[in-house]
């Protein structure tokens, strides 16, 4: 796997795809992961057997350098639950804001994430998570 030549990120700061930009995909088939952790989604290329680079690196809580498993699609703010695809779009849902997204899927790989809008709705934390309410409008 490539990894990108940027400044590793810092341990606590947002998270960015690599400024190189991403490898064009072999054109054979793409698999999608969404990792909630990151708040992304990670393009698998068949036909090369990894994800699509480079990758960024960055800092963990214990101050190791470590590289993200591909050039991240970084989907919303809060973490997303589920992902589902056709041939052509992959949908993106969950997290306390509410996120919905749509990416398409292109000779290029994917594109920009689209927001799709969702009716305000309250939803209260879990106990362990403040209890307090939160919304996904904007």
């Amino acid at each position: 796997m490539p990894t990108s030549a940027d400044v590793p990120i810092a341990y606590g700061k947002p998270l960015h795809a690599a400024s190189e930009g991403r490898e064009d995909p072999t054109g054979t088939g793409l698999a999608f992961l969404l990792d909630s952790g990151s708040r992304s989604v990670y393009e698998f290329d068949v036909a090369r057997g990894r994800f699509l680079g480079p990758a960024p690196t960055l800092y963990d809580a214990k101050g190791r350098l470590i590289s993200l498993p591909g050039d991240p699609t970084i989907v919303s703010q809060n973490p997303p639950q589920d992902i589902a695809a056709t041939r052509s779009v992959v949908v993106v849902a969950g997290g306390l804001d509410g996120t919905l997204v749509e990416l398409d899927i292109g000779s290029a790989g994917l594109s920009a994430p689209v927001n799709i809008p969702l009716p305000p709705v309250n939803v209260r934390q879990p106990a362990s998570f403040g209890g307090k309410v939160v919304s996904n409008a904007r």
